[in-house]
């Protein structure tokens, strides 16, 4: 009667779908109608100007991973690669196997390759020549040589290096089957990382890039697995799970692949042999797969468990996605024909591994936490939105805080207030571990908190506002989940001292003052950057709040700047905070003209610069530069870093960058505020518009002061704000509220 149609989730993947509307009893077609059921329900114009590519895309799924594919190959060719040789490739990937035309294939050469593919294949030409194909059409930057297994057999894959040139072909002449054939081709490979790949799979763009990157981004890994699809973008698993019976899971077989379940970096029991990645080194020093299993099946899930023993790490990147058609090569009847070994095979592997899996789960019970391997619980993240590290200092701090929690064992959700799907921004999230909520899967906050809230030990939520929303849901459906508020800075702070006399300004300070305590008052623990916070915070509540240090954490970079090599001032702030355009509006109009004598130029850098503030200060003779990506740039190439905040609160990023990199640093009190530098020492702090031009003047022209200055700013920047000490702070913050033992 409301004229709206309730989709489930699971169908809302980008796919063309038949939708028909029939009668209780399913004979009568009342209405139909044909639609592509979107997968991201984020706006466009809200991804146009909130993200940057690459977007979501709701093209049918697997042109969309061509269509990535094809514009990488556009912007940046790789070496080798034959325009017409691609062309022909993607012309056989829009078909299927039975219209495969065996056409000569040439696959660029490569000397030293980084991975060695290696593609058993057991006749079924159509099949290798296809997954071939797909390697060729799919752009990655990661230098690999394929090895295809020919293991005995009697069609045209016995000739195939006569079809595809530029690969490796090993010969059985009897079927040795996969295991043999797996172990066969890993003995020729030259890459430092071996992949196993099944000749019925697709591969699309970044899946190899993407599975080797892991390697780098987690510690100690010692193999990773791709997300594997359906034909039809239906996903076939998200990573394996074995449960306490011995009996291996494809875990999210059935169900959208782009659910937040399925679509961050995790520890998994093991990963799936039809698209897995090994360092060589872990393959030769767990002897690659298992003889003990021959021919074929449990191969896979023995291998992940002997990485493991041998002090490895198994995860699942979902960032990498390869499409299986399943059974194509060995059917999927377990009683007959080779896939009977799969039976046979299941007691061998119970009985080698009992000791490493008799402690997990119930078999099909609770799969969703299951599948959250090597975890001391789980933490719910909520904030107004997605970080954007390369727009604002608050977004820099969100990821750091993030790491920090993870580095204590916990598996993190991050919930954003708008729900929105921010592309690259999201998926930087989703690489590092981190599962992301987004619509259409939930449609609010409290929507999300009512059906999953009761999983998390601790909610960890920023900015008071954002708590308004969330604490009343979690109180509801979470009661036993700690709570955690970071108020970034205190709002009200900020507003006060932005207010001056103006009885408006004031009165709206007052009722964020309200609000914002009342909200401290809710929580198990409040977390400021700044310490001065601190103090006003207990004051205000009389001591009823537990107030405890947020630790901000930078990298401490291995180059700075070099005083012959750098020139002129820089400012960095996100011009939608009102403090950053107040400062630099009265710095221009206060400051600049005392020192532009002085040939010393200004340049100021940030998101959010409207062309009214461009213009204004482009009249006074500023660089007014805007967003700008690389920070690098900012920090190494200017000599002095200028901070003249006349209101604020909580603690400046920018600020704690600039005395990372070594770039002396003229701040206002205000934006001193809490960091604990010492003036003359490691910054130089000015207040009149006097002291401002003669700090600036002289630190401009005294190369030995400058020196000084850079040089402890990167020392005490290395002592108070690195990670380890900020792992420290926030571990003793769980500590507090008796988080830190939970187990999973």
């Amino acid at each position: 009667q409301s004229g709206e149609l309730f989709i489930h989730s699971d169908f809302l993947r980008g796919e063309p779908a038949l939708i028909e509307l029939r009668d209780q009893s399913g004979s009568q077609i009342i209405a139909s109608s044909t639609q592509i059921l979107r997968r991201s329900l984020t706006p466009e114009d809200v991804l146009y100007s909130e993200s940057k590519p690459p977007y979501p895309t709701d093209l049918t799924i697997r042109s969309g991973h061509r269509f990535q594919s094809i514009r990488r190959h556009l912007e940046s060719p790789l070496p080798g690669t034959d325009s017409k040789m691609l062309s022909q490739a993607l012309e056989t990937l829009e078909g299927n196997y039975e219209t495969v035309k065996l056409k000569y294939l040439d696959i660029p050469t490569q000397r030293n390759p980084k991975a060695s593919i290696i593609i058993p294949a057991h006749n079924k030409v159509e099949a290798t020549y296809y997954c071939i194909c797909s390697i060729l059409a799919a752009y990655n930057a990661t230098t690999y040589e394929i090895i295809v297994v020919d293991d005995g057999s009697s069609d045209d894959t016995s000739r195939i290096e006569d079809i595809i040139s530029g690969i490796k072909v090993v010969r059985n002449k009897e079927p040795q089957r996969f295991i043999k054939a797996c172990n066969s081709g890993a003995s020729h490979a030259k890459g430092d990382y071996i992949v196993l790949l099944n000749n019925d799979t697709e591969v699309t763009n970044g899946w190899l890039d993407a599975l080797i990157q892991a390697f780098s981004r987690f510690d100690n890994v010692g193999a990773v697995g791709s997300t594997l699809l359906y034909p039809d973008g239906t996903l076939q698993g998200a990573g394996g799970i074995v449960w306490g019976s011995g009996n291996p899971w494809n875990y999210g077989t059935g169900h959208n692949a782009f659910d937040p379940r399925f679509t961050y970096a995790r520890q998994v029991d093991y990963i799936c042999g039809a698209a897995l990645m090994t360092p060589r080194a872990v393959w030769e020093k767990v002897r690659g797969l298992s003889d003990y299993l021959e021919p074929m099946y449990f191969e896979d899930t023995d291998y992940s468990f002997k990485v493991r023993e041998a002090g490895y790490k198994t995860y699942f990147i979902p960032s990498s996605i390869v499409y299986h058609h399943e059974g194509l090569t060995s059917g999927t009847d377990t009683s007959s024909g080779f896939k009977r070994f799969q039976e046979v095979n299941r007691p061998k592997f119970k009985k080698q591994w009992n000791h490493a899996f008799l402690r997990n789960g119930r078999e099909g019970f609770h799969p969703d936490l299951e599948k959250d391997r090597e975890i001391v619980g789980r933490v719910l993240f909520i904030d107004y939105a997605t970080p954007r590290e390369d727009r604002d200092a608050g977004s820099y701090a969100a990821l750091q805080e993030i790491k920090l929690v993870q580095s204590l064992g916990y598996k993190v959700t991050f919930l954003p207030k708008d729900l929105c799907d921010l592309g690259s921004y999201s998926q930087t999230l989703r690489d590092m571990g981190v599962e992301v909520i987004t619509t259409p899967f939930y449609l609010s906050v409290e929507d999300f908190i009512a059906h999953r809230g009761d999983e998390f030990n601790c909610a960890y939520i920023t900015r008071y506002y954002v708590a308004q929303e969330s604490i009343p849901a979690l109180r509801q459906y979470a009661p036993d989940c700690k709570i955690i508020l970071n108020n970034a800075d205190l709002h009200f702070l900020r507003e006060l001292r932005g207010a001056g006399r103006d009885p408006e300004k004031l009165e709206k300070a007052e009722e964020v003052r309200e609000l914002e305590l009342e909200m401290m008052t809710q929580v198990d623990v409040v977390l400021s950057y700044n310490e001065t916070e601190h103090a006003v915070i207990q004051s205000h509540t009389d001591n009823e709040v537990k107030v405890r240090k947020c630790p901000w954490v930078v990298d401490i970079p291995s180059t700075f700047p070099k005083f012959e090599q750098t020139k002129g001032l820089a400012f960095l702030g996100g011009f939608q905070h009102p403090p950053n355009r107040e400062g630099i509006e009265w710095f221009a109009s206060e400051v600049m003209p005392s020192i532009r004598e002085h040939g010393i130029e200004l340049s100021v850098y940030g998101a959010g610069m409207d062309d009214d503030l461009k213009a204004s200060l482009k009249q006074q003779g500023i660089n007014a530069v805007g967003y700008i990506e690389h920070l690098e740039d900012l920090y190494l190439n200017h000599r002095i870093f200028i901070a003249p905040l006349l209101s604020g609160a909580g603690i400046k990023g920018k600020v704690i960058n600039a005395l990372a990199y070594g770039i002396p640093t003229i701040l206002s009190p205000i934006a001193a505020e809490g960091i604990g530098l010492r003036h003359g020492h490691d910054c130089l702090i000015a207040k009149s518009p006097h002291e401002w031009a003669e700090a600036i003047t002289n630190l401009n022209i005294n190369e030995r002061y400058w020196n000084s200055i850079s040089k402890a700013s990167r020392e005490y920047a290395q002592q108070q704000f690195s990670f380890a000490e900020g792992r420290r702070l926030m571990r003793e913050t769980f500590e507090t509220i008796d988080l830190f033992n939970i187990q999973n």
